[in-house]
């Protein structure tokens, strides 16, 4: 074909071309022409009602994409914005998306997109669309009416972008819409809060969704003169994620055998990540790491997270978008290079699971919120989180998700005493995983100041150094009988305790957190073991938390050991808490 811009009338023609080159061509030499004689004929193609095979109308498309290059539909010719109306009601999906790409930002589009009924057509590129333009536009009540209302009888929680779209026009118009939401849903919730299942019950449903398959766990250590391999767990944070959320992956090695891996021998592994189950087309993707050339002791447990892609080396972490079950599959030593006693026990594998939103509803709010807090004011972002607690309770901890997440941890914010007991407040009614959220964004915004100094309480400042398996104070020392705050602070890349005996108990703490990894509530019980040589203990403190262990010191002055009881991790992360009289007290070390 030859094209021509002194020749319009083929040009017009070539708008209905089946081969896409041609369409496109057509319609970019129509527009550089910049002469309106062609609207007339553009206007006839956008009102042919056919469609082709596929029921699509091609022609269609670039006439009312050519229509806006001309610069016809800002109301200056009347019959090309009829033909535009009247295409929102095309038979073909593609025509009616476009129309309604093409139409200026005004208040008559919206009341068109309105009387069209756009928001409740079956093409969901449809309803996507009519929302974005109306992010664009000043809502009227009509269509705020409209908008809310679609949002609550939307049930695409499994849609990439539907959700997104609601949250771009919740957000619009400085959030003016997402405030009006929050206000109606508040009203309503005591008729709605027993039909969303409780977010508080997310922890309990997180622990019965993680099942380890491998049996490599159950052996025995073995007084073989070789060491020997096998997966001890394989552990995800968070355990149980939503879609579109990150997750860390991790893979505790142990040494069944009798003899030591010396340092300098790297571990090989690798990590495949599957799925979702039952899916056609879904993910692989493939990790290898020969990261951990430290060595590792008999009985000894080491954790891998790091893999390598040729000189890098990063975490090992996936991010889903489609809920379902993900099969993890490790392998070590696969080409065998380290002798082993047992070369049959090296693989394993786990399930992870992607949850689902809860709701359209839901998960829209989270998004909203998470963009909204993102530019807000400190003050508008908290009055948000109160009005959240007027909510049931998905909504509710969708919303606090939204406001953690979407804050920039590195803006300083000055939060209002009256405000501040609210968020001291706010912990407690939320889940474990929000109350972590909260806790970040807190510290964030300077309320998690240090509490005023008590003479009677000791505090031991603690922190574990990071990828070295330790704690940075191998003794601290205080006074038998008074009252101990110990503040662990946790900046490593795993999770990490604090678990103080009896003297001369390590080797029974130890032995017991050993056996507590094939336990099925080992984890939940944040491999603490349930014997009476333990005086105090902290909960297994996630990577860059903080948590503070009250106590009071035994009576006995001696030597009481302290130790991380992550399986595995005792043996060479220890320490001594010496408990000496009054008279003998010193500062801590």
């Amino acid at each position: 074909m030859a094209l021509r811009k002194d020749r319009p009338d083929e040009l017009v023609a070539a708008l209905k071309n089946t081969n896409m080159f041609w369409r496109m061509t057509a319609q970019r030499l129509l527009i550089e022409r910049n002469n309106k004689d062609v609207v007339p004929q553009l206007i006839a193609l956008v009102n042919d009602q056919s469609v082709d095979e596929i029921g699509n109308n091609p022609a269609a498309i670039h006439a009312l994409w050519t229509l806006k290059g001309l610069t016809v539909l800002d109301g200056s010719d009347q019959n090309a914005t009829i033909a535009v109306r009247k295409a929102l009601k095309h038979p073909a999906a593609a025509v009616r998306k476009t129309a309604i790409q093409v139409m200026p930002p005004a208040q008559d589009v919206a009341n068109a997109l309105l009387d069209a009924n756009s928001m409740n057509d079956t093409e969901p590129l449809v309803v996507l669309n009519t929302l974005l333009k109306l992010s664009e536009i000043p809502q009227s009540q009509a269509a705020q009416q409209a908008i809310l209302a679609r949002l609550d009888k939307g049930t695409e929680v499994n849609d990439r972008w539907l959700p997104e779209a609601f949250a771009a026009v919740l957000t619009s118009q400085n959030g003016q819409l997402l405030k009006a939401y929050m206000k109606q849903i508040a009203t309503n919730a005591p008729t709605k809060a027993t039909n969303d299942m409780s977010a508080h019950n997310h922890a309990a449903m997180e622990k019965a969704s993680i099942a380890s398959t491998s049996a490599s766990t159950q052996q025995p250590v073995l007084s073989s003169n070789l060491p020997d391999l096998v997966v001890a767990a394989i552990r995800t944070t968070p355990e149980s994620p939503a879609v579109r959320e990150s997750v860390r992956l991790f893979v505790d090695v142990k040494n069944n055998g009798g003899v030591a891996i010396p340092e300098g021998t790297p571990i090989p592994l690798s990590l495949r990540v599957e799925g979702p189950k039952g899916a056609t087309e879904g993910a692989k993707i493939d990790f290898v790491s020969v990261t951990h050339d430290k060595g590792i002791k008999p009985g000894e447990t080491v954790t891998i997270s790091k893999s390598n892609n040729g000189p890098w080396v990063g975490d090992m972490g996936v991010m889903f978008e489609r809920a379902g079950q993900y099969t993890l599959t490790v392998m070590l030593d696969r080409e065998n290079k380290i002798a082993e006693g047992n070369e049959q026990n090296n693989n394993a594998t786990q399930t992870l699971t992607y949850r689902a939103p809860q709701s359209l509803s839901a998960y829209a709010l989270e998004r909203a919120t998470r963009s909204y807090a993102s530019v807000a004011p400190v003050d508008s972002v908290i009055s948000l989180l109160r009005q959240s607690q007027k909510m049931n309770p998905a909504q509710s901890e969708a919303i606090v998700k939204g406001v953690s997440e979407g804050w920039n941890m590195k803006q300083k914010a000055a939060v209002q005493d009256a405000d501040k007991s609210f968020l001291a407040s706010l912990t407690s009614s939320v889940s474990t995983e929000n109350r972590e959220r909260l806790n970040r964004l807190y510290e964030a915004w300077g309320v998690t100041k240090e509490a005023p100094v008590d003479p009677d309480v000791e505090v031991v400042r603690m922190k574990t150094v990071r990828e070295e398996m330790r704690y940075d104070k191998k003794e601290f020392t205080v006074t038998a009988g008074k009252q101990v705050e110990i503040v662990l602070e946790n900046p490593d890349a795993m999770q990490h305790n604090l678990v103080i005996g009896k003297p001369k108990s390590m080797e029974i703490i130890g032995a017991a957190a050993d056996k507590m990894i094939t336990a099925k509530d080992g984890a939940e019980k944040n491999y603490v073991p349930a014997i009476a040589q333990i005086i105090a203990a902290t909960p297994l403190v996630n990577p860059d938390q903080t948590y503070r262990l009250k106590f009071t010191a035994p009576a006995t002055p001696g030597d009481y050991p302290f130790v991380c009881t992550f399986p595995g991790h005792w043996r060479i992360m220890n320490g001594v808490m010496k408990v000496t009289k009054a008279a003998q007290s010193m500062n801590t070390k």
